[in-house]
């Protein structure tokens, strides 16, 4: 009950200076500057802009190291939309634990910060005071962040972390709607060694004679291998041939019909095509399967728990905003 006199209060500054904005010249209305300092204020905590693009920096360095133009500005743009969101919530989370008089004792934060000084802080405890002079903040300021942190880890581990739950029946019956999500098709990993015919029907006997010859040589023990890296004219000569896996619809109908007589290890005959001569050679093969519960069932669980954590989330600062005030003054980033 105490909080509602400065949200009314609030309310009214954010009114009133919506009011002066609209009716005055931008060029010479000072309550616009301070207005334009403000992306959002939750109760009577502002959040300004540059706070939102301090918390955005690494992201939108990430995206300026692969984007540009246009592109890159409507990353910039989402980046900080993602960013005043995040911030607000956290405004919202600590405005719940003041509601609730959640607090942490002295000796939790102390301890929690001791913890970072030894895992990040080679210089101890003067190289965490070294680092936040850097940064122009004092230690009183950072151990309020810390709290702060901690408050807002507890709160949403109880309202939404312990909340959510996935039984062993829900991620069964996750797994039979999804069953043909799982399903494989029959893959083969091939090697290919090609050679063109020609132009004259005396230079495609020639290379028939040629396939015949290294055909025998595979057979009595040559790599594969090396003479496709020798000989062939074809696809990823210099890998050896090696197609990779893919699974026999891609390959051309005549070499997909020579692979299903072939087992792993088996070379083809020559295999001649109206240009060119093949010799393939089945590495392995792959059955189609689908993919069994024991083998998705934790990779799904995560799904499903990310799922149920989100649209928990999303319930919860519904309720949060009901029960605070909040306000969007800056919601594209300037």
């Amino acid at each position: 009950m105490r909080a509602m006199p400065a949200i009314i209060c609030m309310r009214a500054i954010v009114s009133v200076l919506l009011l002066t904005v609209a009716a005055t010249p931008a060029s010479t209305a000072p309550e616009r500057l301070l207005l334009d300092g403000y992306a959002a204020v939750v109760n009577d905590r502002p959040i300004l802009v540059s706070d939102v693009l301090r918390y955005v920096q690494s992201a939108d360095r990430q995206a300026a190291r692969t984007l540009s133009g246009r592109e890159l500005d409507e990353a910039l743009q989402r980046n900080y939309q993602a960013g005043l969101r995040a911030l607000i919530e956290r405004e919202l989370i600590l405005a719940e634990a003041e509601r609730r008089k959640l607090d942490l004792p002295d000796p939790v934060v102390e301890g929690h910060i001791n913890q970072i000084v030894r895992e990040r802080f080679e210089g101890g405890r003067a190289g965490l005071l070294a680092a936040l002079a850097a940064e122009g903040m004092s230690y009183e300021e950072y151990r309020r962040q810390i709290r702060d942190d901690l408050r807002v880890m507890l709160l949403r581990r109880q309202e939404v972390g312990d909340r959510v739950t996935v039984s062993p029946a829900q991620l069964y019956s996750a797994y039979v709607a999804r069953l043909e999500s799982y399903r494989e098709p029959e893959q083969v990993r091939i090697r290919l060694l090609v050679l063109r015919k020609g132009s004259s029907a005396e230079e495609a006997e020639a290379r028939r004679r040629l396939a015949e010859s290294l055909r025998e040589r595979i057979r009595r023990g040559e790599s594969f291998a090396d003479l496709a890296r020798q000989f062939s004219e074809g696809p990823a000569a210099d890998q050896g041939g090696d197609l990779g896996w893919r699974p026999p619809t891609e390959l051309r109908p005549e070499l997909a019909r020579v692979v299903k007589t072939l087992r792993p290890g088996e070379v083809s005959s020559v295999i001649e095509l109206p240009e060119e001569l093949h010799l393939l050679r089945l590495e392995a093969r792959h059955e189609a399967r689908v993919r069994p519960f024991s083998e998705v069932a934790l990779e799904l669980e995560r799904e499903l728990i990310k799922q149920q954590t989100e649209q928990r989330m999303e319930e919860w600062m519904s309720e949060l905003r009901v029960r605070h005030f909040v306000r969007v003054l800056q919601e594209t980033r300037p």
